[in-house]
């Protein structure tokens, strides 16, 4: 199948075709396709990076390119870990291959700086996506989906609300002692 063939599968799985999400994961071909998605994801947020450093943009890419792959591995084993807990029966490989190569949507970083901005929408989008496919690789029901879809947000969220809890918590603490000394 072409690259464009592929590009149109991706396109048909952003906007919730449950059988091109199925017929997409289970196709082995497209392992292949999906490391190609996240090393041009990661040339392209190199390069939008970088591209004001002069030579140094080949070290952004490089950069790039590892941490496109290492991230969205990380992502990808996260989600189908709780896929598991909640009784998800999908392949790490079929999940990995569609929430990859979902990141085609990605490759606007190159546009420098207005790239951050359209990827951080692009990434609200693949998060809804998101749902769909470990709903459909993981035959979960969509209340289940929603739930692990959503529940890695919510922990960041509170271990970042803990984080400066912690951080301005003995600030506060320690300026109010040192108010009740004054008076």
């Amino acid at each position: 199948m072409s690259f464009g063939n592929k590009m149109k599968q991706v396109f048909e799985m952003l906007v919730f075709e449950e059988q091109a999400i199925s017929k997409f994961s289970k196709d082995k071909a497209n392992t292949k396709f999906a490391y190609l998605v996240l090393l041009i994801m990661g040339l392209a947020y190199g390069f939008g990076l970088g591209i004001f450093t002069g030579p140094l943009v080949i070290i952004f890419m490089l950069i790039g390119v590892i941490t496109a792959i290492i991230g969205i591995w990380i992502i990808v084993l996260i989600y189908h870990l709780l896929a598991l807990i909640f009784g998800g029966k999908g392949k790490l490989i079929e999940y990995f291959r569609a929430y990859a190569s979902l990141n085609e949507i990605q490759w606007i970083l190159v546009i420098p700086l207005l790239g951050l901005f359209l990827s951080a929408v692009a990434s609200l989008w693949i998060f809804i996506v998101n749902i769909a496919l470990l709903k459909n690789i993981h035959k979960l029901s969509t209340a289940k989906a929603v739930i692990v879809g959503i529940l890695p947000v919510i922990i960041i969220i509170v271990l970042l609300v803990a984080g400066i809890v912690s951080l301005i918590g003995p600030l506060t603490l320690e300026n109010m002692a040192g108010q009740a000394f004054i008076k």
